[in-house]
């Protein structure tokens, strides 16, 4: 399943590090979180939720059960 932060990159034409820059994080975090490796913390959620206009949500940090599709 590509996570929502992905599909936002993709769409809106953003690196990993520019997005990272915007949300006062890494490129390597961003990267992880959306291959689902890494739960972001509260904060980080917020600062991307608001970077991208409310367009990611925070219900997309929240990986679906195992064997589930979206």
């Amino acid at each position: 399943m590509e996570h929502a932060l992905l599909r936002y990159r993709k769409i809106k034409q953003t690196s990993l590090r520019d997005f990272a820059k915007r949300a006062k994080t890494t490129a390597a975090t961003l990267s992880r979180i959306e291959r689902w490796e890494q739960t972001p913390s509260l904060g980080l959620v917020s600062r991307i939720v608001a970077e991208t206009d409310g367009l990611v949500h925070v219900d997309d940090f929240m990986k679906p059960p195992h064997g589930a599709s979206a």
